[in-house]
């Protein structure tokens, strides 16, 4: 089978140039940045172009993938891209109980109101103005603020996350779910979720596992 090299790739809207470094996924499927998919919703995917920077000369493997991670984030340091929400390669390569078993009953609390929520809504048909109110709401909604004092202790109990690309090469390495929530970009207790899941998928982007 012929090797597949990894290729730094950047996405560029017309009428404005700006960047975003990117997967094809991410224009045609939206898995990935929202700030991107609002953008081809908004100007239509025909205004959008890729562009391809340079080539890795490698198979990607967990030896050389820290290469590949410094050789992207030149060319985020260089173009500072503005569809980019994260200006660092590895970030699209982040109680009265104890601060861990908190985020723990808040990840348990989520997910039974998201069923109770699906419950709700089952078998009804929403119309196009509910759903883009749907939409607003979710890419508006407020994150967990924590303190300083609790991250650190958040980091303190918790274990090393091993982070995989979908075809198992290795995105990095996190001491702790907080670091790894950080530099992916998203919640805790998203992480947690997945990690509790038989199949460990974060976001449809990634493969999360304890170290």
């Amino acid at each position: 089978m012929e090797s597949i090299k990894a290729r730094l790739q950047y996405e560029t809207r017309f009428l404005t140039g700006k960047l975003y470094a990117i997967f094809s996924n991410h224009l045609f499927n939206f898995h990935g940045s929202k700030v991107v998919m609002n953008g081809v919703k908004k100007h239509g995917i025909s205004s959008f172009a890729f562009i391809v920077l340079e080539l890795f000369p490698e198979e990607v493997n967990k030896e050389n993938n820290k290469q590949l991670l410094d050789l992207e984030d030149f060319y985020l340091k260089s173009l500072l891209p503005n569809y980019n929400i994260l200006t660092e390669a590895g970030s699209s390569f982040g109680y009265k109980h104890s601060d861990i078993s908190r985020l723990k009953m808040k990840a348990s609390y989520s997910e039974e109101r998201r069923v109770f929520i699906g419950s709700l809504n089952k078998g009804k048909s929403l119309s196009p103005n509910t759903i883009e109110l749907m939409e607003e709401a979710a890419l508006n909604r407020t994150k967990a603020i924590y303190s300083e004092e609790s991250l650190k202790n958040m980091k303190k109990n918790s274990k090393a996350i091993l982070v995989y690309n979908m075809d198992y090469t290795v995105y990095g390495e996190f001491p702790s779910i907080v670091d790894a929530a950080k530099s992916l970009g998203c919640d805790q207790k998203t992480i947690i979720r997945a990690l509790q899941t038989p199949k460990q998928i974060l976001r449809r982007r990634w493969i999360v596992k304890y170290v």
